[in-house]
């Protein structure tokens, strides 16, 4: 398995006067005006190596304005991430 860490969400850009260019929510300079659409789902997924078929999914704990980690995998068939300021294991099986 290979295991991905995702955010899947939408967005809603608008043009704004070319005077007028700010940074947006966290300093992110996004060249207009952006909101959500809906909070964004963070998900760890395990996808077959040799298809791509999703296998399983666990959602992310989710908190605005959080970072996310990568992913380690371990040889015992565990894969810790963090999301949220939440530190959390699966089990790959």
């Amino acid at each position: 398995l290979v295991f991905v860490p995702t955010t899947e969400g939408a967005s809603i850009f608008t043009k704004t006067d070319a005077d007028r260019v700010d940074r947006g929510q966290g300093g992110l300079f996004v060249g207009s005006g952006a909101a959500w659409a809906a909070p964004p789902v963070r998900a760890v997924r395990a996808l077959d190596a040799a298809t791509g078929e999703r296998k399983w999914e666990f959602r992310s704990p989710w908190a605005k304005d959080s970072g996310y980690s990568g992913l380690l995998a371990t040889a015992g068939g565990l894969v810790f991430g963090a999301s949220g300021g939440v530190l959390f294991a699966l089990d790959s099986a």
